[in-house]
């Protein structure tokens, strides 16, 4: 099960298809954004194996500096997430797809990443 309805939160046991859809999500992002991005990365609950979850996979987008979020906004609009800006979470842009909900995005600059 993926997807997670607005004004509802649930978790669900881990499923293996969790890591078939991040890793099918991940390759559309990489052809997308090509040279944008420094790395991807699978983040949150549906990362941990055996680990119960939102049904919502969460996806760490490493960029060289936070400025350069924004140049993925259209990229990932055409991939049909909506860009929710970077006031949601602090230095950090923010991205969702889906009602109900099935994936959050955040590229995050490099610094955050090996913090």
């Amino acid at each position: 099960m993926l997807g997670l309805p607005k004004g509802q939160v649930y978790l669900v046991p881990w499923t293996e298809q969790w890591e078939v859809e991040c890793n099918e999500e991940v390759s559309k992002i990489r052809c997308e954004l090509n040279g944008a991005i420094v790395a991807i990365h699978h983040i949150g609950s549906t990362a941990v194996k055996g680990l119960s979850a939102k049904p919502i996979i969460d996806i760490a987008i490493e960029i060289k500096s936070f400025d350069d979020g924004i140049h993925c906004v259209s990229g990932l609009e055409r991939l049909g997430y909506i860009y929710r800006g970077s006031d949601v979470l602090p230095d950090r842009h923010y991205f969702n797809k889906g009602e109900p909900r099935t994936h959050h995005i955040r590229p995050v600059a490099s610094i955050w990443i090996s913090s």
